[in-house]
């Protein structure tokens, strides 16, 4: 059997699919509906708990848990190699949340779902999420 793509989706990204899904491209569209296996981390469900908690984002995690569910997307738990990869990590910026999302996508082999010109000017596994 073939080894299908996996994707792993940037926080925002996630939220686009559930919410804003017309920000994201038809490239990438057509790629997370073609059968690959999309994975959202728990990473981006921390980071949008802190982003509640705050009072920077309207969605509880039970809210994003049941989307999740919904779209067919898959938990990526953090494992010891995603923490063992992610002091080689070089970004642009020091985002910690972006750089456990990259380096788990390395560590994963999955192609990073992003909008974020930061992330997409490196040289990782990408899928510029709004084309």
């Amino acid at each position: 059997m073939a080894n299908r793509q996996s994707l792993l989706l940037d926080t925002h990204v996630f939220v686009w699919a559930l919410e804003q899904v017309d920000k994201i491209g038809q490239t990438t569209l057509s790629l997370m509906q073609s059968g690959a296996a999309v994975y959202v981390s728990k990473v981006t469900l921390w980071e949008l708990a802190i982003k509640y908690r705050t009072q920077k984002f309207p969605y509880e995690t039970d809210y994003l848990l049941e989307g999740m569910k919904l779209s067919g997307f898959s938990l990526l738990d953090i494992d010891t190699d995603h923490l063992q990869k992610y002091a080689a990590v070089e970004l642009s910026h020091k985002d910690p949340f972006d750089v456990l999302l990259i380096a788990q996508a390395e560590v994963e082999h999955f192609t990073f779902v992003t909008a974020d010109r930061k992330i997409l000017v490196s040289s990782y596994n990408l899928q510029d999420a709004s084309r």
